[in-house]
């Protein structure tokens, strides 16, 4: 039997490489991120790289939340893994849980739901039922993944096509889609607010289930 398949982190993606540099760069120069206008300026650089909710979040939040987040998005990157334990110990010292993926984290029972090559949620059935999404995730890719995660949730022996076919059904309808189908992707995609690419998977599913 081979290995395991090692699971990509949620930030690992090439799109995130600039993010990355600047982390690294920041925690080189200020270890402890006091440094407020930096983390400031941070926020507003890189606030695409955020989802709308967390975005909204830590800029109206405490310097702590913007601190808190850089250090999930550190636990958050192989490249990043010189800091991992620092971010660690801050996250633990300040009260903080570390995030589902972090290495250190255990679970009784749990399943990772992949997005795009890399992690973007956690279910947890043991010791309390939890769903954990990628912060960073866009308000679609959220949208399309929590309904993936509710179909583990509701089904954990699913397997990811299943899972996928759930969250089309669940997100775009099954009759009604019918009535859709005139339309372009990418109009469909804005109507309900999933990824564009999901669009077409669900224009190749029956309308009847």
């Amino acid at each position: 039997m081979g290995k395991e398949k090692k699971k990509n982190l949620p930030l690992d993606d090439a799109r995130y490489d600039p993010l990355r540099e600047r982390i690294k760069e920041m925690l080189k120069n200020d270890p402890e991120l006091f440094d407020t206008k930096s983390l400031r300026e941070f926020l507003e650089t890189y606030k695409n790289y955020f989802g709308t909710r967390t975005l909204a979040e830590i800029s109206i939040g405490a310097d702590d939340l913007i601190r808190r987040t850089i250090h999930y998005m550190v636990l958050s990157s192989t490249d990043l893994e010189p800091f991992h334990e620092s971010s660690r110990r801050w996250l633990k010292d300040n009260g903080y849980q570390l995030p589902p993926w972090d290495s250190e984290v255990t679970r009784k029972a749990h399943r990772v739901i992949e997005y795009k090559g890399r992690v973007a949620a956690v279910v947890e059935w043991e010791p309390n039922k939890n769903i954990t999404l990628d912060p960073n995730l866009s308000e679609s890719e959220r949208n399309w993944v929590l309904a993936m995660a509710i179909g583990a949730g509701e089904k954990p022996e699913w397997n990811y096509d299943e899972l996928r076919t759930f969250a089309a059904y669940l997100t775009m309808g099954g009759k009604e889609f019918s009535k859709e189908r005139n339309l372009s992707n990418k109009e469909i995609a804005e109507k309900y607010g999933v990824p564009v690419e999901e669009v077409e998977f669900r224009r190749k599913l029956p309308d009847s289930i």
